[in-house]
C-alpha cells in the first residue's frame, strides 16, 4: 500500500500579512526595511496606477525590474498578477511578497 501523500495540518505554513508601509506585506519578511520600503515605493509607481494590464503590465514590470537592478545590481526578478501562484526558491534577505491594492500580488526576488 502506498504511503499517503497528504500533509498533515500542523505541518501546514500559514500565511500571514501586515500593512507595512501601505500594503499588506507577507511574514516574516527578512529583507532589510529599506530594500522592503524600495520594493513597495517601486511597485506603487509602476504598478499601482495601470489602468490597462494587458497593455502596460509588461512595461511596468520591466520597469520595476530595472530600477532594482539598477540600484542593488542585477538579477532582480519581479513577478505581480492577480490570480498565480508559485513555488520559489530564495534568499530570505532577499525576498518579499506583497499585496497592493484589492489584490495585485506582486513578488520580487534575487536570483543568485
Amino acid at each position: 500500500m502506498a504511503a499517503s501523500t497528504e500533509v498533515e495540518p500542523k505541518q501546514l505554513a500559514v500565511l500571514e500579512y501586515k500593512t507595512v508601509f501601505g500594503v499588506k506585506l507577507q511574514t516574516p519578511c527578512d529583507m532589510e526595511v529599506e530594500m522592503v520600503r524600495t520594493c513597495i515605493e517601486l511597485g506603487k509607481k509602476h504598478l499601482g496606477e495601470l489602468k490597462n494590464w494587458q497593455e502596460e503590465g509588461n512595461a511596468a514590470v520591466q520597469n520595476m525590474k530595472d530600477a532594482l537592478d539598477a540600484k542593488y545590481g542585477p538579477h532582480w526578478t519581479v513577478i505581480a498578477g492577480k490570480h498565480w501562484g508559485a513555488s520559489i526558491t530564495h534568499d530570505a534577505t532577499h525576498f518579499i511578497n506583497y499585496v497592493l491594492g484589492k489584490d495585485l500580488n506582486v513578488t520580487v526576488r534575487l536570483v543568485a
